[in-house]
């Protein structure tokens, strides 16, 4: 609902379960699920992930300095939050 989405717990949840579709749909290709986020699978597959390569390559440039600071994971520890969605 609307309602979800306003609701900062939820909109997270909602937004991970989205990505964990989006990877596994895509066999963990990271730029077509990244894109897939902002454009919908269907429009990846009918258009390409490059429509979004600004958005992908944004995100992932992200991912490169978090991974420089330490964090260890990409995509950061999604196996666990995936398994409260």
């Amino acid at each position: 609902t609307y309602e979800e989405l306003l609701d900062i717990d939820s909109n997270v949840r909602l937004g991970v379960a989205t990505l964990k579709r989006n990877f596994d749909y895509f066999d963990g290709d990271e730029r077509q699920a990244l894109a897939a986020y902002r454009q919908g699978i269907r429009g990846v597959e009918r258009d390409g992930w490059e429509i979004s390569r600004s958005y992908v390559e944004g995100i992932l440039a992200l991912a490169e300095h978090y991974r420089q600071i330490g964090v260890q994971r990409w995509p950061p520890a999604m196996s666990l939050a995936w398994e409260d969605v």
